[in-house]
């Protein structure tokens, strides 16, 4: 069973989750079945990524009760105000096929943040999504962003591996109960065949019977 970290509004997600910013078409779909059948819960997607479709139909595939999984997808931008974001929300709920999303994230800090976050807001409210956050905010961003709204992110998902640590913004969201979530861990493309051959990554591993992979996760 995966374990669960508990967030500041008391949602639980899955500690790991399959990212799919470059998964597309049937092979997209099947890597993401299968990901499914490997037993992972948490399937992570965007607007941006134009692949909530085929989340959808994996997880419809995989025979899996809903409530068993847990769905992360974001809002680009171009799409962020009160008027647009409450339609791009509606739009990836019906590209997923679901009745709601665990968790919907503001993908970057610019454009109108504040009134797509009202927007969103509202739809928690309604029950629609379970949990807000965001994604590539720095220390003095979060702070602020955290000091203006009602509703507080839950997370903010941001790049982290051993060769980028982000002390700084990880910091701030300790200070304010936002959990960090980290992307392209492994470093991404030839970057990750660059990191699992890390010389202190392999020693580490060496030292606990662990793969270079798993000590980053970990």
């Amino acid at each position: 069973v995966m374990p669960q970290l508990t967030l500041n509004n008391g949602v639980k997600i899955p500690i790991l989750g399959y990212g799919t910013w470059d998964v597309r078409g049937a092979d997209g779909q099947k890597a993401i079945e299968t990901a499914l059948e490997l037993g992972y819960r948490h399937i992570d997607t965007a607007t941006i990524y134009n692949n909530e479709d085929i989340v959808g139909a994996a997880v419809r595939a995989s025979g899996l009760a809903r409530e068993e999984l847990f769905i992360t997808s974001k809002v680009w931008p171009s799409d962020m105000s009160r008027e647009n974001t409450a339609h791009t929300f509606e739009q990836s709920r019906k590209r997923l096929g679901m009745d709601y999303i665990d968790l919907y994230l503001l993908h970057r800090p610019s454009g109108d943040i504040y009134g797509a976050w009202e927007a969103l807001s509202s739809l928690h409210s309604q029950g629609q999504v379970k949990a807000l956050g965001v994604s590539n905010f720095n220390a003095a961003q979060i702070e602020e962003f955290h000091r203006r709204v009602s509703i507080k992110p839950v997370l903010n998902q941001i790049e982290l591996k051993p060769t980028v640590q982000q002390t700084e913004v990880r910091q701030a969201m300790q200070r304010l109960n936002i959990a960090a979530q980290a992307y392209s861990p492994f470093g991404g493309g030839q970057g990750s065949r660059e990191m699992l051959k890390n010389p202190v990554l392999v020693q580490i591993g060496s030292r606990h019977q662990k793969t270079p992979a798993q000590v980053i996760l970990r």
